[in-house]
């Protein structure tokens, strides 16, 4: 299974940082997991050692600061393509 974790954080290496590395180091185990974050000079070994955590599978991708969250999450998802989810409003 691919799992998404969202740190809506700029810096990535705090609290939330912490858990987000945490997480993926418990989900890595038995599925495919990609941090989506908002720091363009987070490396997965920086993360790693700053949360004395194993991210050899761990993936990161970089997200320009998105309009909202629920936009990061549709496209992440794949829902939302070039701005429009094809919803009518």
């Amino acid at each position: 299974m691919r799992i998404g974790i969202y740190n809506a954080t700029y810096s990535g290496l705090g609290g939330a940082g912490q858990s987000v590395a945490v997480l993926a180091e418990a989900l890595s185990s038995l599925h495919q997991v990609e941090v989506l974050h908002h720091n363009p000079e987070l490396t997965v070994s920086q993360l790693a050692e700053f949360s004395d955590t194993k991210l050899e599978s761990v993936c990161l991708r970089y997200l320009s600061r998105p309009d909202s969250f629920m936009t990061t999450a549709l496209t992440f998802l794949g829902l939302e393509k070039n701005g429009s989810d094809g919803a009518r409003g």
